[in-house]
């Protein structure tokens, strides 16, 4: 149904309002009478100023701002660093829905696809100061954002051909708010050297690299940690964590293993752990 109203039959010619141009109206030209100026005059400087003022705006809202003028005092911090899918020795992963049968599967070169950090797999972090006034780090915990039950699928290790780096600690994610605690070197024929623990130095140009190798037994953990540092009279933290996300890691306890055995082209292959080809099978 047309809700419109019906139009009567006669013809009317309705003009209301005022007119500024000629109109023609059943044959007739009627003239309005002249737009008067004052009304422009006014309207340009108008005009002018927003069109000043919205150029300001839209620069403002399009420009992420001054720079800092040259002298200005740099705030004394910690800043850090952390990477993680790391593929040295050491570091492993559980690959949900990878199965690998009697033929093996070739060995993987780079931290595998849709793989989940495994436990003792670690995070690579350089820590330094902005200044050249030195910062001490005093400690750092875990912060646990959540756990569920362990990842499922086939656990792949990195086979080792490369050395860690001499600076280490592990962190036990089942519990909470674990310290990192500093280890020796973990490589099997690295020196013996004393433990060096908490606290230490840093400055700008000046920076300590850490290897952490989160532990768990239980969980599928997200995390992040915290690393306290002072400077003189100032105290501060800086969190560690993969790019604004955080870092993950599963236990492998519901993972198939897997070893790695040489192959005939020289290299190696990963097989199921039951295989008799690997090593202490036979």
């Amino acid at each position: 149904m047309d809700l419109r109203k019906e139009e009567d039959s006669g013809t009317r010619n309705d003009l209301r309002g005022k007119v500024y141009g000629d109109v023609t109206q059943i044959g007739t030209v009627v003239n309005p009478p002249p737009r008067k100026r004052w009304l422009l005059l006014v309207g340009l400087p108008v005009l002018a100023a927003l069109a000043t003022v919205g150029g300001v705006l839209a620069a403002g809202r399009g420009d992420a701002g001054p720079l800092p003028a040259d002298g200005e005092a740099v705030k004394t911090e910690a800043v850090a660093d952390a990477t993680t899918n790391n593929w040295e020795c050491g570091d492993s992963a559980v690959v949900p829905g990878l199965r690998v049968g009697a033929e093996g599967l070739p060995v993987v070169r780079a931290f595998p696809r849709d793989g989940v950090q495994a436990d003792r797999s670690v995070i690579t972090v350089t820590l330094q100061g902005t200044t050249q006034e030195e910062l001490v780090l005093t400690g750092a915990r875990t912060v646990i954002v959540s756990r569920r039950p362990p990842v499922e699928g086939t656990h792949l290790a990195a086979v080792c051909a490369s050395e860690v780096p001499v600076r280490a600690f592990e962190v036990d994610l089942d519990i909470d708010g674990a310290p990192l605690v500093p280890v020796p070197d973990p490589r099997p024929k690295a020196p013996k050297k004393t433990v060096t623990g908490w606290p230490y130095a840093i400055k700008e140009g000046d920076a300590e690299h850490f290897v952490i190798s989160p532990k768990t037994m239980k969980y599928d953990t997200e995390f992040r940690i915290v690393v306290r540092w002072s400077s003189g009279g100032s105290k501060g933290e800086v969190v560690l964590d993969d790019h604004g996300k955080p870092f993950r890691y599963t236990a492998t306890t519901a993972a198939d293993p897997l070893c790695a055995v040489p192959g005939q082209d020289g290299g190696y292959r990963y097989l199921p752990a039951a295989s008799p080809r690997c090593p202490g099978k036979s």
